[in-house]
């Protein structure tokens, strides 16, 4: 056996490899940007997943380089099922607050009010306390951004 013998993943020149570039629409990130790097963190798993030899996030865009085209076809695969699952994904507090650009204070009024709705709550536990974090549905949320009049008119009745 010859050490200067190399592997198949070496003798792959430039032009068999395939580059998939993809980004999170604004549809699903809902303008936030904690999301969209959520969202680019499973997809970079995914492409992993999925034989990628060379994966690199470039702002909202995930590039990722593959040695053949079956490699690029199950990832294509990998990443549509993520964006889908991610459409129905709750929203946290925090997305929702970036997208809707309002304040923590005006979100939890609002929420007490029942102006905005929650979709249940996420617990975790820190020591012996559980501490629970209200979701949101991401539809509703998406509804809200595409009409912020709505989000404008709770901010004046509550000033």
């Amino acid at each position: 056996m010859t050490f200067d013998d190399p592997s198949p993943q070496t003798r792959l020149s430039e032009s068999d490899l395939i580059e998939v570039r993809k980004s999170v629409p604004d549809a699903i990130s809902l303008g936030s940007d904690h999301r969209n790097r959520q969202i680019l963190r499973r997809l970079k798993t995914a492409a992993r997943r999925a034989g990628a030899i060379e994966v690199t996030i470039d702002g909202s865009d995930i590039i990722c380089t593959f040695p053949s085209k079956e490699k690029a076809d199950q990832s294509g695969r990998a990443f549509a099922e993520i964006l889908d699952a991610a459409e129905s994904d709750r929203v946290p507090p925090k997305v929702l607050e970036e997208a809707l650009m309002i304040s923590s204070k005006e979100r939890s009024a609002w929420t007490k009010a029942g102006l905005i709705r929650t979709s249940g709550h996420e617990v975790f536990h820190s020591g012996r306390q559980a501490i629970r974090v209200p979701l949101y549905a991401s539809a509703e949320v998406r509804r809200l951004r595409q009409d912020f009049s709505q989000v404008e008119l709770w901010r004046a009745s509550t000033l």
